[in-house]
């Protein structure tokens, strides 16, 4: 059963919405921050993308059963691609009164789509050497962006600098909980290997999930 967690950072990312919703931000620029939301997600998109370019690579190799499977999901991935671009479009409407809202709902479903695809690539690694590539390779990843989130917390405000601190630490304790379980996919038997690697993939998909959240989250108030 998978544990419910709740991280620090996406408390203060709701405590930070309402704050900003405030009467006295009365020098709150919509046209800027869009520019700014816009400007994230596009990246995320533009990443997205290009995973998508790398599974439609992989679909030669695959068998005809894979392949077919692997369409569907990818198909539902894309329209829901669509989905946020055109979420995204309509944030040329927001106001001071929905930005926030709109905003919040675009990181989330970025989030959400990117621990989808990276769901979906782990499920597609063909053997045990390629799924643990691709693990290693997004755990490296992930501890990049963390190290960038400290580095970054040292421009945040006084009072936010101690809650950042404190959600990147719960960030590495579940870096660390998800080495220790790699350390055991290394080291477990080829037909344990396939009982967990399920599990495994998941959870570290939801990781980046937090780790991405996190990042919209922290470059916000640092920019702010």
């Amino acid at each position: 059963m998978k544990r419910l967690f709740i991280p620090l950072f996406c408390a203060l990312f709701m405590l930070s919405a309402c704050a900003e919703r405030e009467p006295e931000a009365v020098d709150f620029n919509v046209e800027q921050a869009s520019a700014e939301v816009r400007a994230d997600i596009e990246r995320d998109l533009q990443n997205f993308d290009r995973e998508m370019e790398t599974l439609d690579a992989r679909m030669a190799a695959a068998t005809e059963e894979e392949r077919a499977e692997l369409q569907e999901e990818m198909a539902e991935l894309r329209a829901r691609r669509d989905a946020l671009q055109q979420d995204l479009n309509n944030l040329s409407t927001a106001t001071a009164e929905n930005f926030e809202d709109m905003r919040m709902g675009l990181y989330r479903s970025s989030a959400e789509l990117n621990q989808e695809l990276d769901e979906l690539r782990y499920e597609a690694a063909s053997t045990r050497e390629e799924f643990q590539q691709l693990a290693s390779t997004r755990m490296t990843e992930l501890d990049r962006e963390i190290e960038e989130m400290e580095a970054s917390a040292a421009n945040a405000s006084a009072e936010m600098r101690a809650e950042y601190d404190q959600a990147v630490a719960e960030l590495r304790e579940e870096r660390a909980q998800l080495s220790a379980r790699m350390d055991e996919l290394g080291n477990a038997t080829e037909e344990q290997f396939m009982e967990m690697r399920s599990d495994f993939a998941q959870g570290l998909a939801s990781f980046g999930n937090k780790v991405q959240m996190a990042t919209h989250r922290m470059a916000h108030d640092v920019r702010d």
